[in-house]
C-alpha cells in the first residue's frame, strides 16, 4: 500500500505533466487505431518547409543520450548524487528496454517501409535509418528525461513546458522520417514507466543514507 500511496502522491504533485501525458495517450489512440500505419507520417511530412526542417533537426537532439547524460552530470555537480543516480538509471533502463524491444520486433523504418512507392521529403543533413523502427529510443529518452525533470523541479507548472518539449521530440522523429507514430507512442510509455521505477528505487528508498555526495552538490553555488 505504501508504494501505491506514493504513486498517487506523485501523480497529484506532478498533475500538470501527467494530465497532458494522459491527454496525449488518449488522443494518440486515433492515429494508432483508426489511421493506417504511415498515414500520420505522410500527413506530417507533407507540411515540410525549411523552417520545420531546421527546427525538428535540432529539436530531436533533446532525445539524444548525450543530452540525458549531460543533464545527469549537471545534477551531480550542482544538486546532489541521488538525482544523478535517478537520471542515469532512468536513461539506462529506458534505453536498454527500447533497444531490446527493437531487436525483438525488428520492424522496418519508414524509408524501407515505403520504399520507392512514396516520394518522401528528407530534411537536409539528417542521416536516415532503415531498420529497428519500433519503439523510438529518442522518444523513450525524451519522455524519461523531461518527466524526471518535472518530478525534481519545485515549480510544477514548468511540467507543462517539459511535456511539450518531450512531445516535440517525438514529433520530430516522425517529421524526420525516422519513425512511425506507433514507435513514438510506445517509446513514450517505456520512458515514463522506467522513470517511475527508477524514482522509487533512487528517490524514495534508502532515504536515510547519509553519504554526503548523495545528498549534496559537488559544487556549491554561492548565494
Amino acid at each position: 500500500m505504501k508504494i501505491i500511496d506514493e504513486f498517487k502522491f506523485l501523480i497529484r504533485k506532478n498533475s500538470y505533466f501527467f494530465s497532458l501525458y494522459l491527454a496525449f495517450l488518449i488522443a494518440g489512440l486515433y492515429p494508432l487505431l483508426i489511421m493506417k500505419k504511415g498515414d500520420f507520417l505522410l500527413w506530417l511530412n507533407s507540411l515540410h518547409n525549411p523552417t520545420l526542417d531546421f527546427f525538428f533537426k535540432y529539436m530531436t537532439y533533446f532525445g539524444d543520450g548525450l543530452t540525458y547524460i549531460a543533464v545527469g552530470l549537471l545534477l551531480l555537480l550542482f544538486v546532489n548524487g541521488r538525482y544523478f543516480l535517478f537520471a542515469i538509471s532512468g536513461y539506462a533502463a529506458s534505453g536498454i528496454a527500447a533497444q531490446i524491444i527493437k531487436r525483438i520486433a525488428d520492424t522496418p523504418r519508414p524509408k524501407l517501409f515505403f520504399g520507392d512507392n512514396v516520394l518522401l521529403h528528407y530534411a537536409p543533413g539528417v542521416h536516415i535509418l532503415s531498420y529497428n523502427s519500433f519503439p523510438s529510443g529518442h522518444s523513450a529518452s525524451a519522455f524519461s528525461l523531461f518527466f524526471l525533470l518535472s518530478i525534481i523541479t519545485q515549480n510544477k507548472k514548468i511540467g507543462i513546458f517539459y511535456f511539450f518539449v518531450a512531445l516535440l521530440v517525438g514529433i520530430s522523429r516522425v517529421y524526420l522520417v525516422q519513425h512511425f507514430f506507433i514507435d513514438v507512442y510506445f517509446g513514450s510509455i517505456i520512458g515514463m514507466l522506467f522513470t517511475l521505477i527508477c524514482y522509487f528505487l533512487f528517490m524514495k528508498l534508502d532515504k536515510e543514507n547519509k553519504k554526503k555526495w548523495l545528498n549534496k552538490p559537488i559544487i556549491k553555488l554561492k548565494n
